[in-house]
């Protein structure tokens, strides 16, 4: 064997507990197996340090789904030396239920498993694992594979675990939900808590945007006192305007209107426009908005109600090779397109796979 592959190997080697299972099962053919290479990889160690407070409800901490780098996902870029991955194959089930453990100790303390990234219990890096999780279940959900039943084990801890929205909010609300069972914030409006101080902003936001958050996330709010009534109570009728469209905006989408009518979706290029209207750069930026946003505005709506791909979890690059195979399916460029996505149909996003099988693309077809 050549001196590069050697030293190849041997990275292999300090690194295997951050390989996929697939390249596992290629490593095991050449002769690397776990037990001779789990020696190889240091002690880990790791700080513990509290995320800060963003009193506007913005993002704090880390954010979920974090883009990989190099060959390997961020997961595995930030995972200490040492830290297997849990939970996911037969030999790793004693170590999930260890972890599982670690999980039952903090939510029996904190009332929750919103832990920031960097968070450790009792030296177990609890807050990787979590993020490592969280990862795993969204991509078994995007590859439309239902959930792995360890899972429910998390949920039955802790039935937020792995929220729909961005994990700083619940993070914000547990601090809300404490601070309110505490009696913090003793000057009130409507019995909700009122003032300059990250409470009564984070409050007040969650009042202000109450008709665009998830009905879950409205459960939630109203398990401390803040219902739809008490809402608008809070916010007051000056506030409550921004829950409405604004009278641009409804000029505005009425040539989103003409545009799909026209061309029945919302897949304008950024430079297109449409009776003299910048369409695509309208809707570029709009779509900028939605994805920034916790929850879904009274503006998102309304455009979802034109096209409900118009702002689609997946490339727009796809979205515009979609329609254009949709319009002109019997040009050659159009045929190659969608035999590569026969091809690499199990990789397809679920509403990918819906919206191809309405043209009469699926796997045997």
């Amino acid at each position: 064997m050549d001196k590069p592959a050697q030293e190849w190997l041997r990275i292999q080697q300090r690194r295997y507990h951050l390989l996929l299972p697939g390249q596992h099962d290629l490593l095991h053919q050449l002769g690397l197996k776990p037990e001779t290479t789990i020696a190889q990889a240091p002690a880990a160690t790791a700080s513990v340090s509290v995320a800060p407070v963003r009193a506007q409800g913005g993002p704090q901490g880390d954010e979920e789904g974090a883009p990989a780098v190099g060959c390997l996902s961020a997961v595995a870029q930030q995972r200490p030396l040492g830290v297997a991955r849990l939970g996911q194959r037969p030999d790793h089930r004693a170590g999930f239920q260890r972890a599982l453990e670690h999980a039952r100790a903090w939510a029996d303390v904190h009332g929750h498993l919103a832990v920031p990234r960097n968070t450790q219990q009792s030296g177990f890096a609890l807050g990787m694992w979590l993020f490592s999780q969280r990862n795993r279940a969204k991509q078994r959900a995007r590859q439309g594979e239902p959930a792995s039943p360890h899972l429910g084990q998390l949920a039955a801890i802790d039935p937020w675990w792995n929220p729909p929205w961005h994990l700083h909010w619940q993070r914000n609300y547990y601090r809300a939900r404490d601070a309110i069972r505490a009696g913090r914030g003793a000057d009130t409006v409507g019995g909700l808590p009122v003032g300059k101080d990250a409470l009564g902003i984070w409050v007040k936001r969650q009042c202000t945007l109450y008709e665009s958050l998830h009905p879950d996330q409205q459960h939630l709010l109203a398990a401390i006192g803040i219902t739809r009534d008490a809402a608008r109570a809070r916010v007051g009728p000056r506030n409550s305007r921004r829950l409405t469209t604004t009278p641009r905006f409804d000029t505005d989408v009425a040539h989103a209107r003409s545009y799909t009518a026209q061309h029945g979706h919302l897949a304008a290029r950024s430079r297109e426009e449409h009776e003299g209207f910048p369409i695509g750069r309208w809707l570029a930026e709009h779509r900028q908005r939605a994805r920034k946003r916790t929850g879904t505005s009274p503006q998102t709506r309304v455009l979802t109600s034109l096209d409900p791909w118009w702002n689609p979890p997946w490339s727009m690059r796809w979205q515009y090779a979609y329609h254009h195979a949709r319009t002109h399916p019997d040009t050659p460029r159009a045929e190659k397109w969608l035999t590569a996505q026969r091809q690499d149909w199990s990789l397809l996003h679920p509403g990918q796979q819906q919206l191809l099988d309405g043209i009469g693309t699926s796997v045997g077809r």
